[in-house]
C-alpha cells in the first residue's frame, strides 16, 4: 500500500501559478560518477507483508579514494514520496567529491513510528560496514533530509547514543553515529502548535497523527520523543 500523492510533479503543479519560472530538476548524465542502484541494505524477515528488503541508491566519483558519505532522506510527510526524488541532488553532490546514499525507509501506510528511525540507522550501519566497497571514509558520514526527511535526519543524528531509538536491524556491531546533520525544513519540535495543533478535523488527520498512530492529545509521549529538539 503506497501513497503516491507527493511527487516532484505534484509539487510543481501546486507552485507553478505563483512561480512560473519553476522547473522540475531531472537527473543528469552520470559523467564521472559510478551508480549502484537498488542495493539491499537490510532484509526484514517478519513484517505484516512478509519479507521486506530495503534499498539504497549510491553515487560516487569514478576516481579511486576515500570520500565522505552523505545519506539523503526524501520528504513526504512520513507517508508519501520515494528515494528516487533525491536522485538529481545526490548526483550533483557526488560530482563534488562525496559518496551520496539515497535511503529507502518505511512510510506510515506500511508501518508506524519509530520503524523509519530503525531503518535509517540500519542504513548507516550498512554503509559503515561496507565502506571499502563504496570508497567511503567511515569516519566522515553526514545525514541530510528535506521536510519529513529533515526531521528524520535530525532525530537519527541526535540519537546515535540512545538504544531506545535502535532495533539493530543489521550489522549490530557498527556505530550509527554521524558527524554532521543537514536538516532542510524538517520540524525540530513536533509539539509546537504549528505542528501539533493541525488535528482539528478527525476526518483529516495530520501527517504526524498518521505516523504516530494518534494526535498530539492522544499520544503526546510519541510527539515529544520524536522531536530532535528534546534529544
Amino acid at each position: 500500500m503506497r501513497d503516491t500523492s507527493f511527487t516532484p510533479y505534484q509539487a510543481w503543479i501546486k507552485i507553478r501559478k505563483d512561480f512560473p519560472q519553476a522547473k522540475i530538476v531531472t537527473p543528469r548524465p552520470l559523467k564521472g560518477l559510478i551508480a549502484d542502484y537498488g542495493v539491499v541494505y537490510v532484509s526484514l524477515p517478519e513484517t505484516p507483508y512478509g519479507k521486506r528488503d530495503l534499498h539504497l541508491d549510491i553515487f560516487r566519483p569514478e576516481s579511486t579514494g576515500k570520500y565522505p558519505a552523505l545519506l539523503m532522506l526524501h520528504g513526504g510527510g512520513w507517508r508519501s514520496g520515494n528515494r528516487t526524488m533525491q536522485n538529481p541532488l545526490a548526483q550533483n553532490n557526488a560530482s563534488h567529491g562525496f559518496v551520496t546514499v539515497i535511503v529507502e525507509y518505511r512510510l506510515s501506510p506500511e508501518v508506524l513510528y519509530p520503524a523509519a528511525v530503525y531503518d535509517v540507522k540500519a542504513a548507516i550501519r550498512f554503509i559503515r560496514a561496507n565502506a571499502k566497497n563504496f570508497d567511503i571514509d567511515p569516519n566522515r558520514i553526514a545525514i541530510s533530509g528535506s521536510s519529513a526527511g529533515g526531521q528524520l535526519a535530525a532525530l537519527v543524528g541526535m540519537t546515535g547514543h540512545l538504544e531506545r531509538f535502535d532495533e539493530n536491524e543489521g550489522f549490530a556491531s557498527w556505530s550509527v553515529k554521524v558527524q554532521a546533520i543537514i536538516d532542510m525544513d524538517g520540524v525540530l519540535d513536533l509539539t509546537d502548535p504549528n505542528e501539533s495543533a493541525k488535528d482539528c478535523d478527525p476526518m483529516k488527520p495530520s501527517a504526524g497523527a498518521m505516523w504516530f498512530g494518534g494526535t498530539f492529545k492522544q499520544v503526546p509521549e510519541k510527539w515529544i520523543e520524536a522531536s530532535p529538539f528534546n534529544c
